[in-house]
């Protein structure tokens, strides 16, 4: 019976597609041969190519706290050669803009993130200003009843109102404020095109938070025709104002070339500052760019420095890409503990290549101790995420009652999960134990079907295999 060893992928989906094992051997098990491979080659294995997505992007910053995301994917991500991908798409990070009581104080020096400065207010004393027509305690006094203060609950719609006053005098923050509440549909009527309306007058002249908005909004086509070159010039101009969210996004397009010239160097620049101010994605994105030489010659230790500082954030597919470093010594020293303990961080959070992975350590003992029970619960996990590896595996957990209670019938359902999703180890598994009854009823229909499924119909044509 067929067993798979520790497949390494790469985290984003770059799945080492060429796992090559030491020569099987055979085995007798209740009087029938089966085979179990063993041992992982060390040849160097190939790394697919990169899959660009939307996931380094950072979405609109609403001040309401709504949040807005994309699952789209650029048509240029679909490349196929060797190399390494970049992370299927995902709910990207919101970048929250936060709704305070009191004056907002927006830094736009270059290199500096927009701050907020909180000032206790006199609540009453700022109503009655805001009656009398001063437009900044109409911003103020519109975020208060957005929130609720004193006791007084939140007011959506007369909050509305005293933004929209303040507005339309020209209070950029209030723009801004009021151009959110339009988009997020909270405590008013959603309306884009209104949104995008004041978005734009709050970004000119600048107000960072509304530049990165409008160019969110350029980008996605929300409440406005997709125009990627305006978006790249709103995400320049937040970016050049230091906001790290619009270096990320403007990184992400010249790195691919979405809907503007590809730059890779450009965006490694961007990347880079970003990653400077400690966002997590653009350290993840510095990461894959040294490991494959993007924009800049290749550099694994660089490459794993930076997915170590974003893994160290959380970022699963991070931690998984330095356990994969530190398993097998790629540009670093190889150290299989440590390459473990960063597969449990990614395991724990759900990473299905992860869970894999370290199913496949804790089974085989690779410098940790073995723990056949632990191993069946990583492999059960990543195996009901639909990883073909750890069903293949879990099943042979079943047929040979390695921790857990030995059961063929079970064994069957997991090998042929596996073969479903096209494992010729768990074909070839069914079609055996359908040929001699082992653990289901003795069927050769079943066999030979499973068999030929697994290439052994197949004549040979020159030497080759014949397609059927």
């Amino acid at each position: 019976i067929y067993f798979s060893m520790l497949q390494p992928r790469y985290a984003v989906g770059a799945l080492w597609r060429a796992h090559k094992t030491s020569p099987a051997s055979s085995v007798v098990v209740d009087n029938t041969r089966f085979w179990v491979a063993h041992g992982v080659s060390p040849a160097p294995l190939e790394l697919s190519a990169p899959e660009h997505s939307h996931q380094c992007l950072a979405f609109l910053a609403l001040g309401s706290g709504a949040s807005v995301a994309t699952s789209s994917r650029s048509s240029r991500c679909r490349r196929r050669s060797k190399g390494f991908n970049v992370e299927k798409a995902k709910v990207p990070e919101v970048v929250d803009a936060e709704v305070v009581n009191g004056d907002v104080t927006t830094d736009v020096k270059a290199g500096a993130d927009t701050t907020t400065t909180v000032v206790v207010e006199d609540y009453a004393q700022l109503e009655l200003d805001a009656q009398a027509g001063d437009e900044d305690a109409q911003f103020r006094f519109g975020k208060a009843l957005f929130e609720g203060f004193e006791g007084r609950a939140a007011d959506m719609t007369e909050a509305e109102q005293w933004l929209r006053r303040a507005a339309e005098t020209g209070h950029r923050a209030a723009q801004s404020a009021l151009g959110e509440m339009l988009y997020s549909g909270v405590g008013v009527t959603q309306d884009k095109e209104q949104a995008f309306k004041w978005l734009s007058k709050a970004a000119e002249p600048p107000l960072v938070e509304a530049q990165f908005n409008v160019g969110i909004m350029y980008h996605t086509g929300d409440g406005v025709e997709v125009n990627k070159p305006e978006a790249l010039k709103w995400y320049m101009l937040a970016a050049e104002a230091g906001l790290a969210r619009a270096q990320v996004n403007l990184a992400y397009m010249l790195r691919v070339g979405d809907g503007v010239d590809e730059d890779k160097e450009e965006a490694l620049f961007w990347y880079g500052k970003a990653a400077a101010k400690g966002d997590r994605d653009a350290q993840y994105c510095l990461g894959e760019m040294y490991h494959e030489g993007e924009g800049t010659k290749k550099n694994m230790k660089k490459a794993a420095k930076w997915f170590e500082k974003s893994g160290e954030q959380g970022r699963p597919d991070a931690q998984h890409n330095l356990a994969q470093m530190y398993f097998w010594g790629t540009g670093i020293d190889c150290d299989r503990v440590r390459a473990s303990e960063w597969y449990r961080k990614a395991a724990e959070q759900g990473f299905v290549e992860s869970q894999f992975a370290l199913g496949v350590m804790l089974d085989r003992g690779e410098s940790i101790d073995v723990d056949k029970v632990e191993a069946l619960k990583w492999y059960r996990k990543a195996a009901e995420n639909g990883n073909m590896s750890a069903q293949l595996n879990l099943g042979f957990a079943y047929y040979e009652g390695a921790g857990v209670e030995q059961n063929k019938a079970v064994a069957v359902e997991w090998f042929e999960k596996a073969a479903r999703q096209g494992d010729v180890k768990a074909m070839e598994n069914l079609g055996e134990m359908y040929r001699f009854g082992d653990g289901v009823p003795k069927d050769g229909e079943k066999s030979d079907y499973w068999y030929k499924k697994a290439g052994f119909g197949q004549v040979l044509v020159k030497g080759k295999r014949a397609k059927s």
